[in-house]
């Protein structure tokens, strides 16, 4: 299954535009993932520019946050964010929002979605890449939301 990943611009319009490779789809019995900066490891730590938000979205509509970055502060070269583990179902899905707040540069790097054999996500069964790398550099007005997928856990 290939998800689009559309490199969004402030206005809304999509700029660019990346594929997100076909993988095989996780362990249907699966209920704990990981999303991480590793193919391989559940634990790596990913990094982005400026603010993210991560939103688990349950099948019963419920909505929980994982991940709630939106203080417009970067540090140098973005910022690392150790993994994030939580409990969910195959079909539910997840909100990644990543918006620019600072002038000059905006980036998110790739980030995985694990399956992992227990909760605390030592090792991984299984793992699909969910975002490709994106980065701009050398603009002098905060660009708004630049990424915005919402990715099925499948």
């Amino acid at each position: 299954i290939a998800l689009g990943v559309g490199l969004l611009s402030a206005s809304g319009a999509v700029s660019g535009r990346a594929q997100v490779e076909a993988q095989a789809r996780l362990p249907s019995n699966c209920s704990h993932f990981s999303i991480s900066g590793g193919r391989r490891n559940p634990r790596e730590k990913f990094n982005y520019d400026d603010d993210m938000k991560i939103t688990l979205i349950r099948q019963n509509g419920q909505r929980e946050v994982l991940l709630d970055d939106e203080d417009e502060m970067i540090g140098i070269g973005g910022q690392d964010v150790k993994s994030i583990r939580f409990k969910a179902e195959i079909g539910e899905e997840l909100k990644i929002v990543a918006r620019d707040a600072q002038p000059d540069c905006f980036s998110i790097e790739k980030m995985f979605l694990h399956c992992c054999k227990n909760a605390r996500c030592k090792r991984s069964v299984a793992s699909r890449e969910i975002v490709r790398v994106r980065e701009k550099c050398g603009h002098t007005q905060p660009q708004g939301v630049f990424f915005r997928e919402v990715i099925v856990i499948r």
